[in-house]
């Protein structure tokens, strides 16, 4: 994902990883609550629904040209390996901090308060999900586009970059917001269907 970015292709990860992905769950728990096969292969669909989207990804990457898993023997001899993998070393301890970060309250909630809290949290961290994933999607389709008008010290492109992100994501906020409030004033008898 890291790569198709650095080469201005941000809308192939944010579609596998935040669309596809829950799209291939979604199904898997429907065929699951459908009793359409058992909990062991509920787990096998499962598990291929979270890694399919790393499959996709390479190979898009590999459609993008220039990509490989070995080591070049230029890059051995380069004088950027040193501050590369550095570089490399804080993405990858970064990234599995943030894994732990995300599961850890959950660990720590069903331990302190029982399994039927964990679960209200839970629900409620996957409604604030839904308002991450515009964020997740403006960062990913700009980052790289930021990073290159710094490089070469177009601010002014940076500034117009940040305020159409900032306001695009609070009008989704503000419109998610409305909606909920609306659903939770309006009582459930003077719904009809």
């Amino acid at each position: 994902d890291n790569y198709a970015k650095g080469l201005y292709d941000s809308v192939a990860g944010s579609f596998f990883s935040q669309f596809l992905q829950r799209f291939f769950l979604f199904i898997v728990c429907l065929g699951y609550a459908f009793q359409y096969f058992d909990f062991n292969t509920f787990m096998y669909f499962w598990i291929l629904a979270i890694v399919a989207p790393t499959f996709f990804m390479i190979y898009k990457a590999i459609r993008l040209g220039n990509f490989s898993l070995f080591p070049s023997k230029a890059f051995s001899k380069s004088e950027i390996k040193k501050p590369f993998l550095k570089f490399a070393s804080y993405s990858v301890l970064t990234g599995l901090s943030s894994i732990v970060i995300l599961q850890l309250d959950k660990i720590m909630i069903n331990q302190y308060l029982g399994l039927d809290k964990t679960g209200i949290y839970n629900t409620c961290m996957l409604f604030s999900s839904v308002m991450g994933m515009t964020y997740l999607a403006v960062i990913k389709s700009s980052s790289s586009i930021v990073v290159n008008a710094m490089d070469i010290k177009e601010f002014d492109k940076v500034e117009s970059i940040y305020k159409k992100s900032s306001i695009n994501l609070f009008l989704f906020g503000l419109l998610l917001l409305l909606g909920v409030w609306v659903v939770a004033t309006v009582p459930l008898g003077s719904v009809t269907v």
